[in-house]
């Protein structure tokens, strides 16, 4: 079976992600204090609860998707800068 072609905006996207490398919990913790934000904060402009995101940062539950929440967190870092 083959994969759909992707446009060149998809493709991009996808290539920004994969060199991304994915963040541990503390990494995630100390980013986010480096933003000067509250866990709720940080929460809503990633588009998860606090809760899911104190868990991520805990290491009490794994990341779905690490390499995409990685970006994210890039992204907003370069926004908060």
């Amino acid at each position: 079976m083959h994969a759909a072609p992707t446009s060149g905006t998809e493709r991009s996207a996808t290539q920004q992600q994969a060199a991304v490398a994915p963040l541990t919990g503390p990494e995630i913790r100390a980013r986010r204090l480096r933003l000067g934000l509250s866990l709720t904060a940080c929460a809503r402009r990633l588009g998860v609860t606090p809760d899911t995101l104190g868990r991520w940062e805990r290491g009490e539950h794994g990341i779905a998707h690490p390499a995409l929440l990685a970006a994210r967190i890039a992204a907003l870092e370069k926004e908060l800068s």
